[in-house]
């Protein structure tokens, strides 16, 4: 039995090894074949001259430059900002902000004899950035000008306030709903002289609105920015009064149809220059009206050179300098790229309109970075539809928006990256 066995073995190896023979040379065939760009499934009934090939740039000069900004629109914003900061790369920042109540539910009634006990301003925090330690000394006014809802208020604005009425609270950027114990003279002229206010006209002459600022330098801690929400059922002022026959409140509210502005102040003496005339290694953007950069790309008509070209893909990388201190000042959640039309003025990349899912500008918190898809506004400049390549880089949010970021320019390591991809037609 076992020679028999032998001989079945050995003659099954000569049967198959022409077989394997077979099989070793098929994959050597397919390996040579997929390395052979002529072998590409189609390619023979394809015309040499339609065949398409798509080619990679990534070298063309960047030059970007830190801009100070004079002021911006900041009336009506949702959130209200205060407080101060003291940035070793960004200088000194104040915020402030005023807003004009409004009548409750009734109309306010409170009658010839009535007494006012304490006037009490409520205001619901929404959050804070910079040094959670801080306490801060918040001031606050009665306003003696009137602010409209349907006039446009810029953020350098100098409110006019009474001196006289200057209420003074220690906080800190932590805490939970917050009271402020007024003056009554807040609204004794009101008491005094009028026994029913029915339209938010009327209580204008009265009670033409508050201004809450900040000391200069916190008490305690590095410095912050508080943002409150005006619009919360929480945040109003209430009067309680007294009449010879009741003790009396009366809410006075803060709606969407208030007039609300935030002021912003920037003292930026430190390490930057923000005159866009001097490169340097970093580029320093800032919510609050504060700093923001311009991008050029000097060379990128010589790109027209090249002939008529396809552009494919257009991406444009910025990365976070690595010693900036997030723990105390966390970089913006999304950057926003602008660039500017015929007369000067600020206007949105078409590229935007397509989607923030698209266009980008959200952080890459891993990789600590923000990319942006310009594929539209590199063609339509190529194009000429577009009178300027530049574009400019913010923080998404200047009105309500704190937050800074220090990035890497393009004469750095690690630098900024226009990266195309286009074909020549």
């Amino acid at each position: 039995m076992t020679p028999n066995r032998a001989i079945l073995t050995h003659s099954n190896r000569i049967f198959f090894l022409p077989y394997i023979s077979l099989l070793i040379l098929l994959v050597q065939v397919l390996f040579i074949s997929c390395n052979n760009d002529s072998t590409l499934i189609g390619e023979s009934l394809q015309p040499p001259s339609e065949r398409i090939h798509a080619h990679y740039l990534d070298t063309l000069t960047i030059q970007a430059f830190t801009l100070s900004q004079d002021s911006i629109l900041s009336s009506g914003a949702l959130l209200a900002t205060v407080g101060h900061l003291e940035d070793d790369y960004f200088g000194s920042s104040t915020a402030s902000f005023l807003f004009r109540v409004r009548l409750g539910n009734d109309d306010f009634a409170p009658g010839p004899d009535a007494i006012a006990d304490s006037l009490v301003l409520t205001l619901l925090p929404d959050r804070f950035y910079g040094d959670s330690t801080t306490k801060m000394n918040l001031r606050i006014f009665r306003l003696d000008e009137d602010i409209f809802l349907e006039s446009d208020y810029y953020s350098n604005l100098v409110p006019m306030k009474d001196p006289e009425t200057e209420h003074s609270q220690l906080i800190g950027v932590t805490d939970t709903l917050m009271r402020f114990v007024l003056d009554t003279t807040f609204f004794v002229d009101t008491l005094a002289n009028v026994d029913t206010i029915d339209s938010n006209a009327e209580l204008r002459e009265y009670f033409k609105g508050i201004y809450v600022t900040v000391d200069p330098l916190p008490i305690e801690g590095e410095g912050a920015i508080l943002l409150f929400n005006l619009l919360s059922s929480d945040s109003k002022m209430t009067l309680y009064y007294r009449t010879p026959t009741d003790t009396l409140d009366y809410d006075f509210l803060i709606t969407n149809t208030s007039a609300r502005v935030n002021v912003f102040s920037h003292d930026h003496y430190l390490k930057m220059d923000t005159t866009g005339t001097v490169e340097d290694t970093l580029i320093f953007v800032q919510g609050m009206a504060g700093t923001y950069a311009r991008i050029d790309f000097p060379y990128m008509d010589d790109m027209r050179e090249m002939g008529d070209l396809a552009i494919n893909k257009a991406e444009i990388t910025f990365n976070i300098f690595e010693y900036q201190d997030s723990a105390i000042y966390p970089p913006p959640e999304a950057l926003m790229l602008l660039t500017i039309d015929d007369e000067g003025e600020f206007i949105s990349l078409f590229d935007s309109q397509l989607g923030e899912e698209y266009f980008g500008g959200t952080l890459d918190e891993e990789e600590g970075v923000y990319s942006f898809r310009i594929t539209n506004h590199v063609k339509d400049y190529l194009a000429g539809d577009t009178p300027h390549s530049s574009i400019y880089l913010f923080v998404g949010d200047q009105v309500t928006s704190p937050e800074r970021a220090i990035l890497v320019n393009s004469s750095a390591p690690n630098n900024i990256r226009l990266k195309i991809i286009y074909t020549l037609l």
